[in-house]
């Protein structure tokens, strides 16, 4: 047999394997099914989710994020290093985060403070839901050197000396927030949490496939709305009786919360499950219209072509704004957002595109565009999202590389000799001492004397 007989059954056999693929019969399956395969599919994100959240490791992540942006006279770059250690079962934490700051900005010509480059390294620990932070290392250049030069002198007492925020607030939220989770992923998993939030079931086809139109059950959206946003809050019930105000404060926003949310009205909804195969449902929302107050929201998401690994999507997103008596000239006012979603083997794709529309008049205000790059194993996750954007006079660049490891030897120690930073700041605010001055007699003796000379208006200082 020849080579190029070899090559054309070849090629015919794939055309056969394509064409049995793409003939295949697609599954029908109940309504109570399909949920359960929609819930129970690995996205990108819920792999993810379910990585860090592992309530019994310790996650490190090493970040290093790379932003550079150009305006019509300069370019800018910022640097953004970070090294975290994170115990899900306990909360303790330590990073290590370091930023740079540098542009090819004229300093000289500039007439206002500007910063040329900039570099800053700061440790932080939570141990015990306490804060502890210390300034490694701090550097500037600017045009007004004298300026810079004093401000840094100020800031290198601080320098390689921990301190810690004892603010009994914020340890009551900390432990409040850890008190109870909520496992978004984990509860879409259950196939009975999602049927409650869906009324009106019915089976049809969609783009040829089987699929079921449902509407939304709002009353049930909304509780679970509003639930996860109390959990978001912590649990009120263990802060501490000495801390009334922040309890009220707390129950303030939720009340506030829980208003905004009760005045959302939902209508115009179109949304399909859409069966792909026995282990692939697609959630497909044509139409949806959110309003609250003056302002309409209207979301439209089409299916753009089936590709071998995924649908690419768009979203178009309609914002409409009632106009006042006082905007005599203008009909209506809008912002729309068009988002394409492009998935593939190894990247994930974003497109965004963002328009104001007022009179009919469209205006392009920005534009951007994501790629995500993806590896996830039980052991690790790496991420290499770019991100690039025009907004204006500016465009942006961002590269960023994320790596995530479950690791379980490491130990939080609490710093030793951690300086309190509200009675640092008070004590240098009086003039005092802070490690030996502790009375008004200690700081009056060593304070300089000063006369007055009645004859004049100098104060002598000995």
């Amino acid at each position: 047999m020849n080579l190029k007989k070899i090559w054309l059954l070849s090629f015919a056999m794939m055309w056969a394997i394509l064409i049995a693929w793409c003939n295949q019969s697609t599954p029908e399956l109940s309504f109570e099914d399909t949920l359960k395969v929609y819930g129970e599919q690995k996205s990108m994100l819920s792999e993810v989710s379910s990585f860090m959240n592992d309530k019994e490791s310790q996650i490190k992540d090493t970040f290093e994020l790379t932003t550079k942006y150009a305006t019509e006279n300069s370019n800018w770059k910022v640097v953004a290093k970070t090294l975290i250690i994170n115990d899900n079962a306990t909360k303790d934490s330590k990073a290590e985060i370091s930023l740079l700051l540098d542009t090819d900005a004229d300093i000289t010509k500039t007439e206002g403070f500007l910063v040329k480059s900039a570099k800053i390294d700061l440790d932080t620990l939570v141990k015990d839901f306490k804060i502890y932070f210390k300034l490694v290392d701090i550097s500037a250049e600017a045009n007004q050197k004298e300026y810079v030069w004093t401000m840094l002198a100020l800031i290198d007492w601080f320098k390689d000396r921990w301190f810690t925020l004892n603010n009994p607030e914020i340890t009551e939220l900390l432990k409040a927030s850890n008190s109870k989770e909520f496992d978004l992923t984990e509860y879409i998993e259950n196939q009975e949490n999602l049927e409650k939030f869906f009324s009106k079931k019915e089976s049809t086809k969609y783009d040829g496939d089987p699929a079921w139109k449902v509407d939304f059950n709002m009353d049930e959206v909304k509780s679970f709305i509003k639930e996860v946003y109390r959990l978001s809050q912590g649990d009120l019930t263990t802060l501490s009786e000495e801390n009334p105000l922040l309890i009220e404060q707390q129950q303030e926003n939720i009340e506030e919360f829980n208003e905004l949310i009760d005045n959302v009205q939902v209508s115009n909804v179109e949304a399909y499950f859409v069966i792909r195969s026995e282990d692939k449902v697609d959630f497909v929302i044509e139409n949806i219209d959110i309003q609250w107050d003056t302002a309409l929201l209207n979301i439209k998401e089409t299916i753009n072509k089936k590709m071998i690994w995924d649908d690419s999507l768009t979203y178009t997103i309609l914002l409409s704004q009632a106009t006042s008596e006082e905007d005599e000239d203008i009909d209506n006012i809008q912002m729309r957002a068009v988002i394409d979603l492009v998935p593939s083997l190894l990247t994930y794709g974003i497109n965004l595109k963002v328009e104001s529309i007022i009179n009919d008049e469209i205006e392009e205000i920005f534009n951007a565009k994501w790629n995500i790059t993806a590896s996830i194993s039980d052991k690790n996750v790496e991420l290499s999202p770019t991100f690039n954007v025009n907004f204006s006079n500016i465009t942006a660049n961002v590269e960023a590389k994320l790596k995530s490891e479950k690791i379980n030897d490491y130990e939080f120690e609490s710093p030793e000799n951690a300086e309190d930073i509200e009675e640092v700041i008070g004590s240098l605010m009086w003039g005092q001492e802070y490690e030996n001055q502790t009375s008004d007699e200690d700081f009056i003796d060593d304070e300089w004397e000063i006369n007055l000379d009645e004859e004049s208006d100098d104060a002598e200082i000995e």
